[in-house]
């Protein structure tokens, strides 16, 4: 029996670089986002914890959220929308790397928020995974905002043969 364990290595991190980089994932994350005020990093937390074999419940996703909501609130979602600003205007074109980096260094503090959350969970890693331990995650989550449900063969369902934490 595996379970999310204690490794330095931020696992949901070297995933979400891996996952999101996959042709079509952060196009949906984004658009989830704009449309339905989806965290790009929740959907993120659904998709790793699924490959995991991990079922999250609503429960855990409103506790994952709470856990995040001041750092998304007063770091990423501010900085997000400097950098969109910048980007838009001609003036200062050279300043929109830095707010991304800014805001990908923001980004990855919330990562770290959750992966300690997901740790204290004590959930188990289930051998037997598929995608279809995300698409239940993703699902949960979606219809908390009430946004259409995803079916197989959607870009942000793939399981990623990367490493897991196990104790």
């Amino acid at each position: 029996m595996k379970k999310l364990g204690s490794n330095t290595e931020n696992s949901f991190w070297i995933y979400s670089l891996s996952h999101y980089a996959r042709s079509g994932v952060a196009e949906h994350c984004l658009q989830y986002q704009d449309k339905y005020d989806a965290n790009v990093n929740m959907l993120l937390l659904c998709c790793w914890l699924g490959s995991c074999g991990i079922e999250i419940t609503n429960k855990d996703l409103t506790a994952a959220g709470e856990k995040i909501k001041q750092w998304d609130h007063c770091a990423v979602q501010p900085l997000r929308r400097v950098r969109r600003f910048v980007a838009v205007s001609a003036l200062i074109k050279n300043s929109v790397r830095v707010l991304k980096e800014l805001e990908v260094t923001a980004e990855k503090v919330v990562q770290e928020i959750l992966y300690h959350w997901a740790k204290e969970q004590h959930f188990i890693i289930n051998d037997a995974v598929n995608t279809e331990w995300q698409m239940i995650n993703l699902n949960n989550y979606l219809t908390m905002l009430n946004a259409p449900e995803i079916l197989i063969g959607h870009p942000l369902l793939f399981h990623a043969s990367l490493p897991q934490d196990s104790d």
